[in-house]
């Protein structure tokens, strides 16, 4: 009976030390066209930014498969991975477009393209991925809705997804959506 005692005493003393001193490190990747920043988010401890505010999902798909930037261990070292592209991409559909049919076939090839650029992301993120849909006012809703409905479709389960047309009447910033799910623990890091 004193061995049990003093086994449990022990395992337990074991699991205090071990939650006392397990601090886990959340490193913090935003890639793509829309820059974010730590400053709201709580529980970062490490943060970085890859942003080209031009930045086109073919270019960011070539830069990881080229490793520029050492991509590809930025990547790899990430607990939560945030992609937020594509609204350069779509402005560049929308006002070159001479017809609507046109501008949705259009909308669909770049859909490939962004399920490429997520195939090159999933062979080296270990964390938790983020995708963030588009908005933007200057881009008619009807496309920017059908390409987020898409893009979500495309999605992996393990995926998380942000849909920003859901706050078109909320007078919050992006970052300031990110950072409510990431500091209420919506995403479950």
């Amino acid at each position: 009976m004193k061995k049990i005692i003093f086994l449990l005493i022990l395992l337990v003393s074991i699991f205090i030390i071990y939650k006392m001193f397990n601090n886990k490190k959340i490193d913090f990747l935003s890639i793509g066209d829309y820059e974010i920043t730590n400053e709201d988010l709580k529980n970062i401890d490490s943060f970085s930014s890859i942003i080209d505010e031009d930045s086109l999902i073919l270019k960011l798909t070539s830069d990881i498969y080229n490793n520029k930037d050492n991509l590809k261990t930025k990547l790899s070292k990430s607990d939560i991975l945030l992609i937020s592209i594509g609204e350069t991409d779509m402005k560049n559909i929308i006002y070159n477009s001479n017809n609507i049919l046109n501008s949705y076939n259009e909308i669909d090839k770049l859909l490939d393209s962004y399920q490429e650029l997520l195939n090159q992301v999933k062979k080296y993120a270990r964390g938790k991925i983020i995708v963030m849909g588009i908005y933007n006012k200057d881009i008619d809703n009807s496309f920017v809705k059908y390409f987020n409905n898409s893009l979500k479709s495309i999605l992996d389960d393990d995926i998380k997804y942000v849909d920003f047309n859901n706050y078109l009447n909320s007078s919050k910033t992006k970052k300031e959506i990110v950072s409510i799910y990431i500091n209420n623990g919506l995403f479950d890091l």
